[in-house]
């Protein structure tokens, strides 16, 4: 009899510790209710993996506060000795920093990156493109700067939309006045007491690698002029070193036709 009893006290107690701690694990999934702190007495806890179930579909949530989120209300990943090093932080605004404790974009990197296939900025990556820049760039009052795929430019009135790239489109907004330069280079400032040789405004050296031409100069209906140690004006094959193949004007006159007189 008094085995039997000691073994009904064994099961109740067995009992009342399996519903404690099936209750304690029923409790660590209302975190969102309840601290961490007030179910463990600490502030933290030492664990090598958190995962979020064991279902294809599982999901896994990491909250910062069950309160109203204000500034402050920061996630902080860190690294390195003890935590020593912060390796990537999301504000409470949502803004990520990698490599940078307080971001001030969306996605601030501090540092190198790297992209091992094609990037698309403002829209989805093209396929025939390194880099694809999409989207708008429309200052009130200043000129528009892009290197663009096929962005849009928008600078201010009577300003200037500087574009380098395939395809852009410049919005010039109804009763506005706007500028297009293709390609524009500017003058530099020099700082330091060292000298500079040489200043440029355009520099373009030739491919090294043999081919028929080398250069090439085309407006909207098609090539203009190709260089190719000869210089040709409307011609793809300059057979001297300034080859033009059509009239040419001198001061204000009306135009000569120049022939080969050799």
């Amino acid at each position: 009899m008094a085995t039997k009893i000691k073994i009904i006290c064994l099961m109740l107690f067995l009992s009342v510790g399996l519903y404690g701690q099936v209750e304690r694990a029923s409790r660590w999934t209302l975190l969102s209710d309840t601290t961490l702190q007030s179910l463990t007495g600490i502030n933290g806890v030492i664990t090598p993996k958190l995962i979020g179930g064991t279902t294809t579909t599982s999901d896994l949530w990491l909250q910062t506060t069950n309160n109203t989120g204000a500034t402050g209300a920061d996630m902080h990943f860190l690294v390195g000795n003890n935590g020593g090093t912060e390796a990537m932080t999301i504000l409470n605004s949502g803004f990520v920093g990698v490599g940078i404790a307080s971001p001030g974009y969306n996605l601030d990197v501090s540092g190198t990156g790297r992209f091992t296939s094609r990037l698309g900025v403002g829209g989805a990556a093209a396929t025939n493109t390194m880099l694809h820049i999409l989207g708008t760039v429309a200052p009130a009052s200043d000129d528009a700067w892009g290197f663009l795929h096929s962005g849009t430019l928008e600078p201010g009135n009577g300003l200037t939309a500087f574009a380098f790239g395939a395809n852009p489109t410049i919005s010039a907004p109804s009763g506005e006045t706007v500028n297009v330069a293709g390609l524009a280079l500017y003058d530099v400032a020099k700082t330091g007491t060292g000298t500079i040789g040489n200043l440029y405004g355009l520099y373009i050296r030739a491919m090294s690698a043999t081919a028929t031409n080398k250069w090439g100069i085309y407006d909207a209906t098609g090539a203009k002029a190709y260089i190719s140690g000869n210089v040709g004006i409307k011609t793809i094959s300059p057979l001297a070193t300034f080859h033009n193949n059509g009239v040419a004007m001198f001061g204000a006159g009306t135009g000569a036709s120049l022939t080969d007189s050799s």
